[in-house]
């Protein structure tokens, strides 16, 4: 992605969060930059609604190509349908689960529409995350199915479900990330500071603020492996400046030899697209709790922000980068190449868990590339 498509796209970003009615875009800046770059990056990391505010509120949309503003157009009504249809999924699922008095916790999109964002339809969502007790698992399992889910995945945290007829996916997460003995953040603990969400359901509730901080930091910083899609930096840019957020207990939480350096990481990733004096401040306080090999150098915006898949999801590699000791990098590699949940034999679990691994966060790379070199070689011949 070319510097000046990035600089136009993050004024945008900052425009559409900030609701501002000017983006501060020269007339040269709007008809030279490569619009077609500013449009995948904003899909690839869910930031049409954003885009399209700034654009329709710098009345920048009669400026701009007219493929371009189709685009922009479509796009964020396409995630204003699909927020509807999982909006009204989460609802069904919280009426449902009244009655067997199972507490629900969403996470990220579906607690951040018209809370974080006056509006929601600027927050996309790509599924439905709720947090639950393991305990909970099957009973919501159940539940899920008779609304009308069916089983599509597991992953070390928990379980993803694909509704059948809609085709939206739910993903319930018994642990706020994966490798849980590692990071060691309870879900009874985040369930007792949990707040009600704006569903009159007293069973629907939301993290406490600084729990949401903290779990965003860990999404970029630890299960991403230092690669996020940008709207999470969104995110992180507006939690920070809530007045409720208690920065005494986050810092508290997030000082633990293990967590800080992913916390940092996954602040430096925010600071780098959307710079803040909160993020700034909260950054320099976990250095004095992490080595000085665990500061990330510059992130390259450009790259962040690259519409590549690679720009939004890294690999869990990365993760042993970070680790503050021989015994916890060797703590963390048996959790992470540890099986799912498998009726198959310990043995073959685990082979399956690496391979795929492997595969899909290693050869699939390379791979990739491979193939593309021989598509260019033979384009060129």
């Amino acid at each position: 992605m070319s510097e000046q498509a990035t600089r136009v796209l993050l004024r945008l970003i900052e425009a559409g969060l900030n609701g501002s009615n000017d983006p501060e875009l020269t007339d040269d800046e709007v008809s030279s930059t490569n619009w077609s770059q500013i449009t995948a990056s904003a899909r690839q990391h869910h930031l049409s609604g954003l885009l399209f505010r700034a654009v329709r509120r710098g009345k920048l949309d009669s400026a701009l190509p007219q493929r371009t503003w189709a685009a922009v157009h479509a796009d964020y009504y396409a995630h204003v349908a699909r927020n509807l249809v999982l909006l009204n999924h989460a609802e069904t699922l919280i009426e449902t689960t009244r009655r067997f008095r199972v507490p629900l916790l969403f996470l990220k999109g579906s607690a951040f529409g018209g809370w974080l964002y006056d509006n929601p339809s600027l927050r996309p969502m790509t599924d439905l995350d709720v947090l639950i007790r393991e305990q909970d698992e099957v009973t919501l399992t159940q539940i899920a199915s008779m609304l009308g889910y069916e089983f599509f995945g597991r992953t070390s945290h928990g379980i993803s479900l694909r509704h059948q007829h809609s085709g939206t996916y739910l993903e319930l997460h018994t642990s706020l990330t994966s490798c849980p003995n590692y990071i060691g953040i309870s879900t009874d603990e985040l369930l007792a500071r949990s707040v009600p969400t704006s569903s009159e359901s007293g069973l629907a509730r939301t993290l406490a603020t600084e729990d949401h901080l903290l779990h965003l930091c860990l999404h970029g910083g630890f299960q991403q492996g230092f690669r996020q899609p940008a709207i999470n930096a969104c995110d992180i840019y507006l939690l920070v400046r809530r007045p409720e957020l208690d920065w005494e207990y986050f810092f508290k939480r997030a000082s633990t030899p293990r967590l800080a350096p992913f916390v940092y990481g996954g602040l430096s990733l925010s600071q780098a697209i959307l710079p803040s004096t909160e993020s700034k401040l909260a950054m320099e306080t976990l250095e004095t709790e992490i080595h000085p090999r665990q500061r990330f150098r510059e992130h390259q915006v450009s790259r962040l922000l690259s519409p590549s898949p690679e720009s939004a999801f890294g690999s869990p590699w990365s993760r042993f980068l970070m680790t503050p000791s021989f015994t916890d990098t060797l703590s963390l590699a048996r959790e992470t190449l540890s099986p799912c949940v498998s009726k198959r034999s310990p043995f073959l679990s685990a082979l399956a868990r690496r391979v795929t691994l492997v595969n899909r966060y290693g050869f699939s790379r390379w791979s990739r590339n491979l193939w593309s070199a021989r598509a260019a070689v033979r384009t060129e011949t």
